[in-house]
């Protein structure tokens, strides 16, 4: 596999290409064995003549494939870098990432339930995939777009993936890895949540998320981690247990 940058020096735009050093499934064990998944392609980052950075990339199996393209540009994606090192403090507390809304996505209620708990816990930010929804599910992201509480991005997966028989669940680890970096890397956030709209993080012993994480991760530490919750599954089809067991944890 090769990388192609599309960059340009002082005088004019030219393609500068890369071999792909690694490639590495995202999740493997979670993919189910199915033909297609996210993956990390990791190569070096070459600059041109007069050391001015790229701005575009793209990825070809074949050092050939481009040039058989008429316009090779339409499949180059724009870079974003990072504006701050990985050693500067992050001011922004939390960010949740969501898988992406599909199948015209309807439960609206439900939405709004979501972000007003998580933002009551503390969190400062939410992304969002939007491959299909609702009319009125579009009304409410658009009510927290514009009130600067969420980031809506279109997620479109090309017809050839079939949803859950060759690709896991419309490419989530695309996205959620997408998000990871686009809201640690861009936008500064010191944690990023990982669920789902029908999944709540509610901590026993703390009113916060604030709260919870100076328990968890005090800043004397000075790591990076990752937090994995004990989840509890809630089948609305089941009548409720009778059984009462004492709450633990955090």
């Amino acid at each position: 596999m090769f990388v192609s940058f599309w960059t340009s020096d002082a005088n004019d735009s030219i393609i500068l290409e890369s071999p792909a050093i690694a490639v590495d499934i995202v999740a493997d064990i979670e993919n189910f064995g199915m033909s297609y998944s996210a993956a990390f392609i990791l190569c070096k980052l070459i600059k041109s003549n007069d050391e001015s950075l790229p701005t575009q990339v793209t990825f070809l199996m074949s050092d050939e494939e481009l040039l058989e393209k008429s316009d090779p540009k339409i499949n180059f994606v724009s870079i974003k870098y990072a504006t701050r090192t990985l050693s500067s403090y992050q001011k922004r507390f939390m960010a949740v990432c969501v898988p992406s809304l599909h199948h015209n996505y309807d439960k609206y209620l439900n939405l709004i339930e979501f972000i007003e708990f998580y933002r009551m816990m503390g969190v400062n930010h939410f992304t969002f995939y939007n491959t299909s929804v609702t009319k009125e599910v579009s009304y409410v992201l658009a009510y927290y777009r514009d009130e600067g509480f969420i980031t809506v991005l279109p997620w479109k997966i090309p017809p050839k993936y079939e949803f859950e028989r060759d690709l896991r669940y419309n490419g989530i680890f695309a996205a959620l890895n997408d998000c990871l970096y686009r809201s640690s890397m861009i936008e500064d956030y010191k944690y990023i949540a990982n669920v789902d709209l029908d999944e709540f993080i509610v901590p026993r012993k703390y009113e916060n998320y604030q709260s919870m994480m100076r328990q968890l991760d005090p800043e004397s530490d000075n790591r990076n981690a990752v937090f994995i919750f004990r989840n509890k599954f809630f089948y609305l089809m089941n009548k409720d247990n009778p059984v009462r067991i004492t709450p633990q944890g955090i």
